[in-house]
């Protein structure tokens, strides 16, 4: 059985999905499992599919809804606690390693992961992923002012977090 919308809006949306729902969760594994569990109840409302103005939108929100349900469990805060630990070099790189740029990438990742999560999941949906403010806000049920205030508040705590990492010290 085929079901044009979802061929050519949700399919092609799978990767962005799993990204998604890999910074969310912070595990590919997870991520996998939630994407096809998101593919299945959206393939299960395909007959609505149609009426949605933005089904990939409608997707990724469905997606988001699951990482949100799967993280409400102590199992995934586990697995990243043990991560941490087994590879604590994550958070704080050594000098050399701040001098090369993969290093300086890592460390932005890490300031990003630090945030509230709704601030790491609008910068996401907006950097990584490239979404229009009412493709975000659609995707995370806020107005479109709550999408500017909260990206505004996303970047201005990441560029605090930024400029205190970097003067070493120095006022």
């Amino acid at each position: 059985m085929q079901h044009p919308v979802f061929e050519q809006q949700i399919l092609p949306a799978s990767g962005k999905m799993f990204r998604f729902a890999r910074k969310i969760l912070g595990d590919s594994e997870d991520a996998k499992d939630v994407v096809q569990d998101g593919l299945l109840r959206i393939w299960d409302q395909r007959v609505k599919l149609s009426e949605i103005e933005n089904p990939e939108a409608w997707g990724m929100q469905v997606i988001k809804n699951l990482c949100l349900d799967r993280l409400k469990g102590n199992v995934i805060r586990q697995k990243a606690a043990n991560r941490l630990k087994q590879q604590p070099h994550l958070l704080y790189p050594t000098p050399y390693q701040q001098v090369e740029t993969k290093s300086e990438m890592a460390r932005l990742a890490a300031l990003i992961e630090a945030l509230p999560e709704r601030y790491r999941m609008i910068i996401h949906l907006r950097e990584v992923e490239e979404y229009s403010y009412k493709e975000i806000a659609s995707i995370m049920e806020w107005t479109m002012a709550e999408v500017k205030v909260n990206l505004f508040r996303a970047r201005q705590l990441l560029k605090k977090k930024l400029t205190e990492n970097t003067t070493y010290g120095l006022s």
